[in-house]
């Protein structure tokens, strides 16, 4: 599996005719970065600093288009619908973090998150009970 990402990797920077260490070195450096700034995002919201949430916000759209970036700075076969199409995905995460965050959606959905997995460990639970547990 790894073999196939590693591959897959490489592909793409030969496609993109760029340094495929460089292409790869900011793909695997940015990828645990984009989940660091999601956890930033939820952290800020929670604590209702919207400063933070705000940095959070540019930080995750800088390393999720970081190799893109660099793919468009001194690569070639850059996608064209990439460009239009993040700065759509950017005013709608924007609107939506605007208008939907301040009314508490992360904390609802995370609460259904629960009741949901508490479910299905109940449902787990009392398929996985043997006979002699019930005496």
């Amino acid at each position: 599996m790894f073999h196939d990402f590693w591959n897959g990797l490489l592909n793409r920077a030969e496609f993109h005719a760029v340094n495929p260490a460089v292409f790869i070195a900011m793909y695997a450096i940015t990828w645990p970065l984009v989940w660091y700034s999601w956890y930033l995002l939820v952290r800020s919201h929670k604590r209702a600093d919207k400063s933070a949430f705000r940095q959070a916000i540019w930080f995750n759209r800088l390393v999720t288009f970081a190799p893109y970036i660099y793919v468009l700075a001194f690569g070639e076969n850059f996608p064209v619908w990439l460009v239009p199409s993040s700065i759509i995905f950017m005013v709608v995460l924007s609107l939506v973090f605007k208008y939907r965050l301040g009314h508490g959606l992360l904390v609802r959905l995370a609460d259904k998150v629960t009741h949901l997995r508490q479910k299905f460990v109940n449902i787990r639970q009392r398929f996985t009970r043997s006979p002699t547990d019930s005496q």
